[in-house]
């Protein structure tokens, strides 16, 4: 069963910082802009991501976290400000970015979704 339908069966809840429709956005207009999905395909997918429940916090409040796990680990405010949602809500941070899991993974806790089960 996939993190989605565990997800849809109650068995987990999402969170995100609230920039998170920013940012998949802009990930899906590179697919469109290179040409890997047409503009039905792109709206399909915005329309799909934005109708999962996701319960979000505010980037502001976890920004001075994310800026000591940035400097600590030497990635992007964008990416620890999930890493420390996952931390202040004492929860598994889950991504599907290899760079990111196995820049940190031996240091916090971190799942890669291709390893979900």
């Amino acid at each position: 069963m996939t993190l989605f339908e565990q997800r849809t069966q109650g068995l987990y809840t999402f969170l995100a910082p609230d920039f998170i429709y920013a940012e998949v956005a802009n990930a899906v207009l590179k697919y469109y802009r290179s040409k890997r999905f047409d503009l039905d395909d792109t709206k399909l997918l915005l329309d799909t991501f934005v109708a999962v429940p996701i319960r979000l916090f505010s980037a502001s409040d976890l920004m001075f976290d994310a800026y000591t796990i940035a400097i600590q680990h030497t990635r992007s405010v964008y990416d620890s400000l999930y890493i420390a949602l996952a931390q202040r809500e004492n929860t598994t941070f889950v991504t599907a970015d290899e760079k990111l899991y196995n820049a940190v993974s031996s240091a916090l806790p971190v799942t890669f979704l291709a390893h979900w089960q």
